[in-house]
């Protein structure tokens, strides 16, 4: 860079001094500065030498600026074209992030798809084995002599004519069902309690009893509750469909809601006035074209014997839903998915009053195709099959059943953290840190490995806030401690 030319330099170019002979330059006896010394050049000591000299000075300071300039400016480009670098890494390693959790969706997902299998594996084992120990039973228990007989007249190898025959000490399957189904969907449960909504016009053995209310005064009193509740918010249950499956269990639901909200419009749209004006009996058909089984559930008609039938009614139309969805559950998981795969891209109600039509129904066992005819028999039985809108209703109750029968969705997998390790021994308690708002007392704990093997189970015994105790009830790995590098969930639906 150029500077200020020292009295001792002899180069013609000027250079930098230091800053130290800048602010305090060597003075001689005079007190005269050593840097520019114009006394040690009297034959330029004039008025012209000082201004050039003076001019120097300045083109050498410009010259400094403009260089000193120039390398700030090569610097603020460095430091832009860093900033530039630094936001494309940035943006690569957002982009990195969002694909690893995508990946870690999809680990989880084909994790999930694994356990699914197994369970079904597991299954279908079981059921072969239960069938094999049965026939076992039989052979061992009914049968004392085998014996075998070929007509000499008949080729052997024309196959034997065989014809399944139903047993008739068979127990009816609705009377057979009467248990507790502890794994019953929520969307199954809450689909029935639309139901609740449905007219009493569609179930008869309740339409007939609506003549009990014998006092008038009553079934005012039950029309305007009826009227009251026409006015409140529907349940309107929200999905956010991910699968095929229950985006079939959408439409039904969006189907009967629709239903649900048009009975009620109606109702609200009735004149009250004129009711003072009908009679009893008048009355009486009013309630059993308008009111549905929750206006009679309500009470407001003095008939404890009308609010305890209705009651009843709801509870048995849930029982047996519960049943038939467990029922669905027994039938072959190939079977069953097949079903599923067919009804889940139904956008309106399917005739299903006849199983029969399902593809590979003879497939299934008899006793099973016995069973769930008999469910899906006595639930038809309870409507007016004259009335389409009572019988689009039940085909969308059986279809759900058998649609949430064959669903496994992921988010039904419950993480939990063990909180303390615990002696892996057959009925040994120990604590887990989950959501309790997603359990219940009763609830499978899968215990897996790190290779992702169940290696034990246990069933949850006790909620707290924020923990649950549960209780071992297998141990299948040979485990001797449940250690924090085990991992734990737990298994809705």
């Amino acid at each position: 860079m150029p500077g200020f030319r020292t009295a001792a330099s002899k180069d013609d170019n000027p250079v930098f001094v230091t800053l130290d002979d800048v602010l305090n330059p060597p003075r001689n006896g005079n007190g005269i500065s050593q840097v520019v010394d114009m006394d040690t050049l009297p034959e330029k000591k004039d008025e012209s030498s000082y201004f050039t000299a003076a001019v120097k000075a300045i083109d050498n300071s410009i010259g400094i600026m403009r260089m000193v300039e120039g390398r700030i400016a090569l610097f603020e480009d460095l430091r832009d074209s860093i900033e530039a670098l630094r936001g494309v890494v940035l943006a690569q390693a957002n982009q990195a992030a969002a694909w690893l959790r995508s990946i870690d969706v999809e680990v989880e997902e084909a994790r999930h798809d694994v356990a699914v299998a197994q369970q079904l594996y597991a299954e279908e084992l079981a059921r072969v084995a239960t069938v094999n120990a049965r026939r076992s039973a039989v052979l061992e228990t009914h049968v004392s002599v085998i014996a075998w007989r070929r007509v000499r007249e008949a080729d052997y190898r024309d196959s034997a004519p065989v014809l399944e025959m139903a047993s008739g000490l068979a127990p009816d399957p609705v009377i057979a069902c009467r248990r507790e189904h502890p794994d019953v969907p929520e969307e199954l449960d809450d689909y029935v309690e639309l139901l609740r909504d449905a007219p009493v016009k569609w179930f008869p053995p309740i339409a007939t009893e609506v003549a009990r209310i014998d006092r008038l005064e009553a079934a005012r009193a039950a029309i305007e509750a009826m009227r009251y509740r026409a006015m409140l918010p529907i349940f309107a249950r929200t999905f956010v469909p991910t699968t095929r499956i229950m985006f079939g269990v959408q439409q039904a639901f969006i189907a009967q809601q629709r239903v649900v909200q048009d009975r009620r419009t109606l109702i609200t749209q009735i004149d009250y006035s004129r009711i003072t004006a009908l009679s009893l009996a008048q009355t009486h058909v009013q309630i059993q074209q308008t009111a549905s089984l929750g206006d009679l559930i309500d009470g407001r008609h003095r008939q404890p014997t009308l609010t305890r039938m209705a009651t009843s009614e709801m509870e048995a139309i849930g029982q047996v839903a519960a049943c038939l969805h467990a029922a669905f559950a027994e039938v072959a998981p190939v079977i069953r998915l097949g079903w599923a795969e067919i009804l889940s891209e139904f956008d309106r109600p399917a005739p299903l009053s006849s199983l029969a039509g399902l593809p590979g129904w003879p497939e299934v066992p008899l006793a099973d195709r016995r069973t769930l005819q008999g469910f899906v028999d006595w639930l038809f039985a309870r409507i007016d099959r004259s009335l389409q809108e009572a019988v689009n209703a039940i085909n969308e109750l059986v279809r759900i059943a058998l649609l949430m029968s064959a669903h496994a969705p992921v988010d039904a997998i419950i993480p939990a953290r063990l909180v303390a390790p615990a002696p892996a021994v057959l009925g040994t308690r120990f604590q887990l840190a989950l959501d309790i708002t997603r359990i219940r007392k009763g609830m499978i704990a899968v215990i897996r490995d790190r290779n992702d093997r169940i290696v034990s189970r246990a069933v949850i015994d006790d909620i707290v806030d924020g923990h649950a105790m549960a209780v071992m009830t297998q141990n299948l790995g040979g485990l001797v401690s449940l250690t924090n590098d085990l991992r734990f969930h737990l298994v809705t639906g």
